[in-house]
């Protein structure tokens, strides 16, 4: 290519000029021209916060995002200001380059494509754009979850799966990015994950529950926030989740857990629950637990931002105290950062 020919500066005033999707398009030419872009524009691909794996039946595209900040302020709002970069078909391993062409009076795009496996494609988004990103996965009604595997650096997750999905292949996606920092997930799940999936490992989840994950996540759930919609739980998950609470038997890094039930023909029996756990009541005045709703992408209106109980129970291990509510169609698990020494002094 030409550009190769002129000299550095010249070629770096060029590319300046460039946007993302052109320079991501030339890195495609040849190995020496993509080691150009990388390193004449990585202060530019550097501004890119997070880059995100759009996943529509067979078709992926990659999507990059500008500097806004995802822990301060809520996902959804910052999609309307995505770029879209290219396309690639899982089915034929095609690339589509959808390159806009100016014509008087509209716009139209031309189209090109080339050959390359998804795993080629995958490892040269890393290249450009550095491991350091942050990687974001969009799927909406995906029914083959194979390609999910493929992905790295994921760090957070938001999937609308057709159908029953495969625990295995969920599992898989999971091992190759664990310790995400967030997942909300619309799923029917075939099987059951692994007690170690790396899906319990992510710091918050989002869950619209039609099988069993929900009882999965009660036993073996590590991160710090749960937030699930699901058909049925027995009184049993939630006293013996309580109960391996109460004993530090697990959930040590739990912030905050809400259940609601979405069947109301299934509903929770309070008396019972409290019957089995030792619970204790304050006297007056509740504190009030505010919810940090971060990364979450809707808000919904059982996401109280705040709430309070006159009932808690205490950690055998290091007296802390979490507070409890329990409903016939909800039920809610607040944990203090504190002794309840401390936590009877902000009830006075």
């Amino acid at each position: 290519m030409k550009l190769l020919r002129f000299p550095y500066l010249v070629q770096q005033a060029i590319m300046s000029t460039m946007d993302y999707q052109d320079l991501f398009l030339l890195s495609f030419c040849s190995k020496r021209m993509k080691n150009l872009v990388i390193s004449s524009e990585k202060y530019r691909f550097k501004e890119v916060q997070i880059v995100k794996y759009k996943l529509i039946g067979g078709i992926v595209s990659i999507q990059s995002l500008g500097d806004e900040t995802l822990d301060n302020k809520v996902i959804y709002p910052i999609f309307k200001i995505m770029i879209e970069i290219f396309r690639f078909n899982a089915k034929s391993n095609m690339i589509s380059f959808k390159i806009p062409m100016e014509r008087i009076g509209k716009k139209k795009y031309k189209i090109i494509r080339f050959p390359s496996t998804i795993e080629a494609t995958l490892d040269h988004v890393l290249d450009i754009f550095g491991q350091h990103h942050d990687f974001l996965v969009c799927t909406y009604h995906l029914s083959d979850l194979r390609i999910l595997s493929k992905l790295k650096n994921v760090k957070r997750s938001h999937l609308c799966l057709v159908g029953n999905t495969c625990a295995d292949q969920l599992d898989e996606y999971f091992s190759a990015s664990p310790k995400q920092k967030y997942i909300q997930c619309n799923v029917t799940l075939k099987g059951e994950l692994k007690e170690d999936s790396g899906f319990y490992t992510t710091d918050l989840i989002d869950l619209h529950d039609h099988s069993s994950m929900s009882v999965g996540i009660l036993k073996h759930f590590t991160g710090r926030k749960a937030f699930l919609r699901t058909e049925r739980l027995e009184n049993s998950d939630i006293i013996q989740f309580v109960q391996r609470w109460k004993y530090g038997k697990g959930h040590q890094n739990l912030e905050i857990l809400i259940v609601r039930l979405d069947d109301y023909y299934s509903s929770f029996e309070p008396n019972e629950v409290k019957k089995s756990i030792r619970i204790e009541n304050l006297s007056r005045n509740p504190p009030i637990f505010l919810v940090d709703t971060t990364y979450i992408f809707d808000s919904r209106s059982w996401k109280k931002p705040s709430f309070s109980s006159w009932t808690y129970v205490v950690r055998e291990t290091d007296q802390h105290v979490a507070s409890v509510m329990i409903e016939k169609q909800k039920f809610v698990f607040a944990v203090w950062n504190m002794t309840e020494e401390h936590f009877l002094q902000m009830d006075n």
